[in-house]
């Protein structure tokens, strides 16, 4: 209790082949009460709080109404109640990226950076093996550790929807590392030395296909015009109105 993890990860792109330099991280969290000095984490996708048992259904029974003051009854009355187990998938609390966030001390620095983490596979489980020890003190702030770092082969392609806004993002198809699953949490996103922004990375199974997004590219300009609507009265008695709607989007290479 008063400790958790979650996956954070920085997605860097090269401009030139498509390929995704990923690293994956893990921000760990805790306010035990006790600083954690010099420790050997293990990060686990298992979450214990949650219970192992599976969720009951509770019965949901008809009973007759009673019968009121005046001996009528007015219908049937429905007693009982429903518990729906939570939905979805989760492994641990997805922490905020919260500012101020700092990197995890590592008691043994040297060639850290080197080093990844250990993929452990369970029956249902996987876990990462962070490598060294670290300190992590528990002040409840985000302390970051380097999992994994790998390098995805990608395919360059542009997408826009004029109708919603008139942009070319590029994106690059990638395939998820295949020795462990990629969880849900906050992708940051850099191509040729800038910071793009955020991507919420969804769960994705080991060896799926992962389109990341890059943002906008001002070098392809996009212009979406709505043409003059053409109206006309169809039927026998012309009472038939229709209404044909065109648009035309212009694509530039600048």
């Amino acid at each position: 209790s008063g400790a958790s993890w979650a996956p954070s990860y920085r997605a860097t792109l090269d401009p030139g082949t498509g390929e995704v330099a990923l690293v994956s991280e893990g921000v760990v969290r805790q306010q035990t009460g006790e600083d954690w000095n010099g420790v050997a984490l293990r990060l686990s996708t298992a979450s214990p709080a949650r219970g192992v048992a599976p969720p009951e259904m509770a019965p949901l029974l008809l009973r007759p109404v009673e019968l009121g003051a005046l001996g009528k009854s007015d219908g049937i009355e429905v007693k009982g109640e429903l518990n729906a187990p939570p939905s979805g998938r989760a492994y641990q609390n997805v922490l905020a990226m919260a500012p101020g966030v700092s990197d995890a001390v590592r008691s043994d620095p040297v060639n850290a950076e080197l080093l990844e983490a250990e993929v452990v596979h369970s029956a249902y489980n996987v876990a990462f093996e962070v490598p060294g020890r670290s300190d992590v003190p528990a002040d409840s702030a985000d302390h970051r550790v380097v999992l994994r770092q790998e390098s995805l082969t990608g395919m360059l392609a542009y997408r826009t929807a004029p109708a919603i806004e008139p942009a070319a993002f590029l994106t690059s198809l990638v395939h998820a590392p295949a020795q462990y699953p990629l969880l849900s949490g906050a992708m940051r996103v850099l191509a040729g030395g800038t910071y793009l922004g955020v991507y919420m990375l969804p769960e994705t199974a080991p060896g799926a296909e992962l389109l990341v997004p890059f943002g906008r590219d001002n070098r392809i300009k996009v212009d979406r015009v709505r043409q003059p609507q053409d109206r006309s009265l169809e039927g026998m008695t012309g009472k038939t109105r229709q209404i044909a709607y065109e648009f035309k989007t212009k694509l530039e290479n600048l």
